[in-house]
């Protein structure tokens, strides 16, 4: 992860920019708890929702990551915990509390999956859930989940009418911008407070946008004790950076 381990000091700043850009989002009233989800797999929801995390973390206190992608759950290998016991075993009533695990990563706690039940809709929009993120949020100061993308499940859809907001990944060149906009469209059609939209993997070409000025703030910011081929060949390697696309608007929905 960027931001904990550092090595990528660009792609950390974009994370501690978006985390910035969602606690003022709207003054006063800053999310307490946020859903992250994308379009279609393989946008990068995951990453982004564990490095959001960590920028948050640092900044702000305990916060707790909620593995909620009960089909194919990865936040308990970002972070190197045990995937069991967890969420799902929570939910049907196996565990009294949550098995909350405390990471690397200081103020961040993470609640991993648990096993892959056969009936993960059904549990993530039980009552049970709904009661745990009202008795996480006495705990924490903001509480962040992972969930599946919108367009292959209902389970995101479900767990954004829980939330206080939710933030949409889109990955550069690899979603179609009309089922973007579907899945845009299918949140505010639910009433929920849609916090923005986070662009992520954007190439770094020679002749782009992104490139000129990632090379012109890399430079910038370099160490200066650094060689000039080392700056060079830095910023070439640069992947997946985050950045903050528009402020979506969407009706408020109903704040856990």
């Amino acid at each position: 992860m960027v931001v904990f381990h550092g090595h990528q000091p660009l792609a950390s700043e974009a994370y501690r920019v978006l985390r910035t850009n969602i606690l003022f989002s709207s003054p006063g009233q800053a999310p307490r708890s946020l859903l992250i989800t994308s379009t279609v797999p393989m946008e990068g929801k995951t990453l982004t929702t564990a490095n959001l995390a960590t920028a948050m973390a640092k900044a702000e206190g305990d916060v707790l990551l909620i593995d909620a992608d009960l089909r194919r759950p990865t936040l308990h290998q970002l972070l190197n915990v045990p995937r069991e016991p967890g969420l799902s075993n929570y939910l049907v009533g196996d565990l009294d509390e949550p098995p909350l695990v405390a990471t690397l990563v200081p103020h961040l706690f993470l609640l991993p999956s648990g096993a892959i039940p056969p009936n993960p809709s059904e549990l993530l929009g039980s009552e049970r859930m709904q009661q745990l993120l009202n008795l996480v949020q006495e705990r924490f100061v903001r509480t962040i989940l992972d969930s599946p993308p919108l367009i292959s499940v209902t389970d995101a859809a479900i767990l954004s009418t829980m939330v206080s907001g939710v933030l949409l990944v889109i990955k550069a060149e690899h979603v179609a911008r009309k089922a973007a906009r579907d899945a845009k469209n299918h949140l505010t059609e639910l009433h929920v407070r849609i916090l923005g939209a986070v662009l992520n993997d954007v190439p770094l070409q020679r002749e782009s946008y992104y490139y000129r000025h990632y090379k012109y703030y890399s430079a910038y910011y370099a160490d200066p004790e650094k060689p000039k081929t080392d700056r060079r060949r830095r910023s070439s390697q640069a992947t997946g950076v985050s950045r903050w696309l528009s402020r979506l608007t969407g009706k408020s929905g109903r704040n856990a």
